[in-house]
């Protein structure tokens, strides 16, 4: 039975990596020169936060990145990223 995918990130390290667990191992998706935060998959999509002031969206298909929310006076360790029901 498959529910769905199970997605990593290395947390609070740099270079921040993303990863996919295929056949029961961890497959490298996407590295960023910042930590990859809390972050959601949501549609084919990876929207994560930085640990500075940004959410960035990486699209699984494409494989684009962009930076979709960045406020450096409001946040300085922007942590997670969510979706309101």
């Amino acid at each position: 039975m498959k529910i769905g995918a199970l997605y990593l990130s290395s947390g609070n390290t740099i270079p921040g990596k993303l990863y996919k667990v295929v056949g029961g191992g961890p497959q490298k998706l996407y590295e960023h020169s910042l930590p990859i935060k809390g972050f959601v998959v949501k549609g084919g999509q990876v929207y994560f936060a930085d640990w500075h002031e940004s959410i960035l969206l990486h699209d699984l298909a494409t494989l684009r990145v962009a930076t979709i929310y960045s406020n450096p006076s409001r946040f300085t360790r922007l942590s997670d990223v969510g979706f309101r029901p």
